[in-house]
């Protein structure tokens, strides 16, 4: 069935213009001479995409705009405003209204086509889910997958194949339009969504009581810097590996998983920590370290330094723990003071643990938020005994990385785990660590 098209706009010449390339699009069209006509084409038919004069008679396109997303059956109704001005005031609030695009006058007929087909293009896609089934044999879900960049939706969809049934979109208002059509398992996105950006698209999701049960991940690139931002509307946060096996292995404990809201959190620290750990100990102490995959215990005795990291806009504490066996501790002191192992004592290995913490986290707060953001420290704490790394806090079950030297002799371990409750803020002037005597 051919896709309904809705113009509206005050000039008859101007709506058969727009009519003729909706039609060249396989489009059928309606046309309205101001918004009270729209309203009533929107009553009497089953519309699909509307193209609206900002300045239309009656009710202007901005209003229409309102009442469409006010709408029941037309809330999610992709909508072209056409405007003469282009003031980023005026652009600016269309976007805030969910507009799919902006037109601005005078235009050029073909770069207007161009942008109408991109619409009309993932109309079709989304239509087509319609008819799609919602799993294949032998996979266990539906996995929408969201990017600009086709290679990223290509790895993911190719590590997740034997465990999802796999659908593409390049943009976030495709994914949006997608979910209103068929449910999925699991979202999965990264940073190239265009105009509704991940961390929109997730919490206009999140409003949606038919997909509070649907996973969303946002997959950051490997090593990302910058300020990631806000991480609660996402189950998880992860970071792109260069092995589709990892990703899938990641995919497999994310599943493995009952994920509050919270847990998010964690795996936005979980992706900085990965990479600040492993260059922290190649920059301190030249050792190169490697994450393991293993679930195996970690031993009873290891030294610890631990320090809990607060992220104000989140309202959550997150507990950061490095732990290492004495000799793999010594080890690394050693190496920070350019001494013989039998030269450091346990005590320095337990400072150099702190060290090494302290370069961690600074390293952390780098990538998840810039000096003076929603981020504070506390002092590291050091201690010979660990309490039992596989308890639960606040409800959620503790993240261990674990990282071994190619050698084998420096074996550490970092848990991480997530609390609401407040902590202790007593943090030096300027909101970060310092190391703290040993007791």
């Amino acid at each position: 069935m051919a896709i309904q098209a809705l113009v509206v706009d005050q000039a008859s010449g101007v709506r058969s213009l727009y009519a003729r390339i909706l039609r060249s699009l396989g489009c059928a069209t309606h046309e309205a001479a101001d918004g009270g006509e729209a309203l009533e084409a929107l009553q009497s038919s089953s519309i699909d995409l509307a193209v609206v004069e900002a300045e239309a008679a009656l009710l202007s396109g901005l209003d229409l705009l309102c009442v469409i997303r006010e709408s029941e059956t037309y809330a999610n109704l992709p909508v072209v405003i056409v405007t003469a001005g282009t003031d980023q005031a005026t652009v600016t609030e269309i976007v805030k209204l969910g507009a799919a695009d902006c037109l601005t006058k005078p235009f050029d007929v073909e770069v207007v086509k161009t942008r109408l087909q991109r619409i009309v293009k993932s109309i079709s896609a989304a239509g087509a889910l319609h008819t799609m089934p919602s799993s294949e044999p032998g996979v266990s879900g539906s996995a929408l997958i969201v990017d600009g960049n086709a290679e990223f939706r290509q790895f993911v969809a190719g590590a997740l194949m034997a465990t999802y049934a796999t659908t593409q979109m390049e943009t976030g208002l495709d994914a949006l339009r997608a979910c209103q059509v068929r449910k999925f398992s699991v979202l999965v996105m990264g940073t190239q969504t265009g105009l509704l950006s991940p961390r929109l698209l997730a919490r206009r999701l999140r409003r949606q009581a038919t997909l509070e049960d649907m996973r969303i991940v946002l997959v950051v690139p490997d090593g990302a810097r910058g300020n990631i931002g806000d991480p609660t509307p996402f189950d998880a946060v992860l970071q792109r590996s260069l092995v589709p096996e990892d990703f899938a292995r990641q995919f497999r404990q994310l599943a493995a998983r009952s994920l509050p809201r919270d847990a998010g959190v964690i795996d936005i620290v979980r992706a900085a920590v990965a990479s600040a750990t492993q260059e922290t100990l190649g920059m301190m102490a030249g050792i190169d370290v490697a994450l393991l995959d293993t679930d195996a215990s970690l031993p009873a005795g290891m030294l610890e330094a631990s320090v809990v990291m607060t992220l104000q806009a989140e309202r959550a504490a997150v507990r950061l723990a490095l732990l290492g066996e004495a000799g793999g501790a010594r080890r690394i002191a050693a190496r920070i003071a350019n001494r013989a192992d039998d030269d450091v004592s346990p005590e320095d290995g337990l400072s150099a643990l702190g060290e090494v913490l302290t370069n961690i986290t600074g390293r952390v707060k780098s990538q998840i938020g810039s000096d003076g953001g929603p981020m504070t420290l506390t002092t590291p704490s050091l201690r010979t005994s660990t309490p039992d790394p596989d308890a639960d806090v606040a409800g959620v079950s503790p993240v261990t990385l674990r990282f071994a030297s190619v050698d084998g002799d420096v074996q550490l371990a970092v848990c991480l785990s997530v609390t609401e409750a407040p902590v202790d803020d007593a943090l030096n002037e300027h909101g970060s660590p310092t190391l703290a005597a040993i007791a």
